[in-house]
């Protein structure tokens, strides 16, 4: 069990990261789930993008060096690690997309 949970912080680490980083430099926002299609409603924009893509940049990087730590640690604290962290990662989306549809909103 601790090196499966290892693995998965590096793979969920290194997935993040490339597709972030794909998101966020390289404007890939065809990776977002129905993005064209939103912002074609006027729901989202390219800011809600970009933040999304910063989410997934900076939740790759703390998975890879949370998989670095949990090295160290026992197989529980590894996965209470891997619990929280993915909590944080998804509310931060809710959090973006609350915001974004607020700020859309107010253009409109």
């Amino acid at each position: 069990m601790d090196t499966f949970l290892i693995i998965v912080f590096f793979v969920f680490g290194v997935l993040y990261v490339v597709f972030g980083a794909a998101i966020y430099f390289l404007k890939k926002y065809t990776l977002i789930n129905g993005f064209e299609e939103e912002k074609k409603q006027k729901k989202i924009d390219d800011k809600h993008a970009d933040i999304v893509g910063l989410i997934n940049l900076v939740g790759g990087i703390v998975f890879i060096i949370l998989g670095v730590v949990s090295i160290f640690v026992s197989a529980y604290a590894k996965l209470i690690m891997l619990l929280i962290s993915v909590l944080i990662f998804f509310v931060s989306f809710i959090i973006n997309k609350y915001a974004t549809l607020k700020r859309v909103n107010k253009k409109n």
